[in-house]
């Protein structure tokens, strides 16, 4: 068994890589490997270019982070993630599949929607 965390917080410095408990004296200690979200917005570029449907969920990851409060620019992003699949080529089904998780992180206001 292997398990990986992917980090979706806000804060640079947190990447917890162990989980610990001790109850009536038994102990448990988990070890993991981490990915940061937050990392990958550095290289912006990389992801554009990269046709991995999750480079597409990573930056709709991080824009709701950065457009938080501005509904405005979360509908431009929301719609230009999804224009992306559809100019990358995926299928009609992938698209929306991968669009319910666009949706989700990016929730826009009412007068938006």
């Amino acid at each position: 068994m292997a398990s990986l965390a992917v980090l979706g917080d806000e804060q640079l410095g947190w990447r917890p890589q162990e989980y610990s408990v001790e109850v009536l004296g038994c102990a448990m200690q988990f070890r993991f490997p981490i990915v940061k979200l937050l990392d990958y917005g550095e290289d912006w570029s990389s992801m554009e270019s990269n046709r991995n449907p999750f480079s597409t969920v990573v930056m709709a990851h991080l824009k709701s982070q950065e457009t938080k409060g501005d509904g405005v620019s979360r509908k431009r992003w929301k719609l230009a993630l999804t224009r992306r699949l559809y100019e990358q080529g995926y299928e009609r089904e992938d698209i929306l599949e991968i669009y319910r998780f666009i949706d989700w992180l990016i929730e826009l206001p009412e007068s938006l929607e």
